[in-house]
């Protein structure tokens, strides 16, 4: 049998951010956002919210989802080209505020194809054991 996703978290910031906020600075508006787009709003992180704080978010979601303990991760794979710093890496800042002390920890910053490279690398590190 081949590794296939089973389970997955997601996590959205609070803060939303509407097509009418656009109006006062863009010649636009929300009908013409709307039927060009289909876009409604947008959701912004907290000037004091990082990229670890919104994956974090996503794994606690996707442990409560599925009924999961955190502590039995393997391995922490972040994609994204978004960094708070370059050290430590994000993989690693998410490791520790979960407090999952017994994995590995790596980013992947591949623009739009870091995805795909991070689907990949998971699906060999568990093929590989």
């Amino acid at each position: 049998m081949g590794a296939v996703i089973t389970a997955f978290g997601a996590y959205a910031p609070e803060k939303k951010i509407t097509n009418h906020h656009f109006e006062a600075t863009l010649d636009t508006n929300d009908e013409w956002i709307r039927t060009r787009t289909g876009i409604v709003e947008r959701r912004y992180a907290e000037d004091d919210q990082y990229v670890s704080d919104i994956c974090v978010g996503a794994a606690k979601n996707l442990a409560e989802r599925y009924n999961k303990e955190l502590e039995d991760v393997d391995f922490i794979i972040v994609a994204s080209i978004s960094g708070e710093h370059t050290m430590p890496s994000i993989a690693c800042q998410v490791q520790a505020k979960l407090g999952v002390k017994k994995c590995g920890a790596i980013d992947i910053t591949a623009a739009c194809a870091g995805f795909v490279y991070a689907i990949q690398l998971a699906h060999g590190l568990v093929e590989g054991g």
